[in-house]
């Protein structure tokens, strides 16, 4: 039961801390007309794919959690989101046939909103059943291996860059990484967050030092990182030694 625990909170910091993407991904590809078939069915399948393992481990957290009323309510999630998945491919699917209708543009912007709404309430369910403590530190160990892979990237770009005269590799593989590594601190920090409102008075969390360190994290250390990331691209190694302080 242990291990089918901490399975379970590697799967949600996984597939959780940015649930949104696959439906950007597919809203973009449509929006464009879908020039390319194959592209769009890809993306799709991605979506209906994310969805089911969004389904599949929130029942696994189900099965974990004793609290029957919030159970109901992640199962509730799940069905609302299950169903609404279809009407969404749907309504991609029509904005790609007609990207420039206006009509249907209309539509597909109120199915973004009920997809967003869905899904944060699913989201939200799920973290009323999963275990604070155990989830974080599960998330922290994931953030650390972020870390030393933004640490990795680094040496070994530069490394390149010296024995090649400066050559460049693809940046790809660092942006990927430090947006990963920023989405999930602001996941981590919004379930802390959560947690102090239902411990600490509503009077007392502006001075809450936990709040504020989070505050700090959200307003300037997060962005400025993500800032570093984009600028070490173009300025090289004079900004590597930067990017590694903050990370």
């Amino acid at each position: 039961e242990a291990l089918l625990q901490l399975a379970t909170l590697d799967h949600i910091d996984d597939f959780y801390f940015l649930p949104h993407i696959p439906f950007q991904w597919l809203y973009s590809i449509s929006a464009e007309g879908a020039k390319d078939k194959d592209q769009l069915r890809e993306s799709e399948h991605e979506m209906v794919q994310h969805v089911l393992n969004l389904e599949m481990i929130a029942r696994m957290a189900c099965s974990l959690s004793v609290e029957s009323y919030h159970n109901k309510v992640v199962r509730f999630a799940i069905a609302n989101i299950a169903n609404l998945v279809r009407q969404v491919v749907f309504a991609t699917r029509s904005l790609a046939n007609q990207p420039k209708s206006e009509l249907i543009k209309q539509n597909m912007d109120v199915y973004k909103k009920a997809w967003s709404k869905e899904l944060n309430n699913l989201v939200e369910a799920v973290d009323e059943i999963t275990p604070v403590n155990e989830y974080l530190y599960i998330s922290i160990s994931h953030a650390k291996e972020n870390v030393e892979l933004i640490a990795q990237i680094l040496d070994a770009e530069f490394s390149y860059q010296n024995e090649n005269n400066g050559a460049e590799k693809n940046w790809a593989d660092l942006d990927q990484t430090v947006d990963a590594l920023i989405n999930r601190t602001y996941r981590v920090l919004n379930v802390i967050r959560e947690e102090r409102r239902k411990v600490v008075d509503e009077r007392y969390l502006a001075n809450d030092p936990v709040m504020g360190r989070c505050h700090h994290l959200a307003k300037y250390t997060l962005p400025e990182t993500k800032k570093l990331c984009d600028e070490i691209v173009k300025e090289g190694k004079a900004k590597k030694d930067a990017l590694k302080k903050r990370i």
